[in-house]
């Protein structure tokens, strides 16, 4: 299962192999993810603790070991998700708000464009 924060614009396990009857996500034994990212803060007062980024994600996940009833289980053609975000630091901890675009998915997948997320620091 791939998606979430791996590959924006994805609910959290939206990539990858489903079952054909309930659409749950079953998993897979290969995958591949990776991002192109530009962070910054300009344009923005650093006191603020805020930036903004710019990205591009892209993965799959494939291979099955019980393929019988199952949607995509050799399916290993790559999604992609294009975005931007504010990422903001907090007294709370990080706040991070991304809008993704999904611009290749298969039917199956199950899709998220705007994602938070409330971080920890370390």
């Amino acid at each position: 299962m791939l998606g979430g924060n791996k590959v924006r614009g994805f609910d959290g396990s939206g990539i990858g192999p489903r079952d054909n009857t309930s659409e749950g996500a079953v998993g897979g034994n290969q995958y591949y993810a990776g991002s192109f990212e530009i962070i910054s803060n300009v344009g923005l007062n650093p006191d603020l603790g805020m930036r903004w980024t710019l990205f591009a994600d892209y993965g799959s996940v494939w291979g099955t070991d019980f393929p019988t009833g199952v949607l995509g289980a050799e399916d290993d053609s790559m999604r992609q998700s294009i975005g931007f975000g504010i990422l903001w630091d907090t007294a709370i901890g990080p706040l991070s708000f991304y809008w993704a675009d999904p611009v290749s998915n298969q039917t199956y997948d199950k899709l998220r464009e705007f994602q938070f997320t409330i971080g920890t620091r370390l």
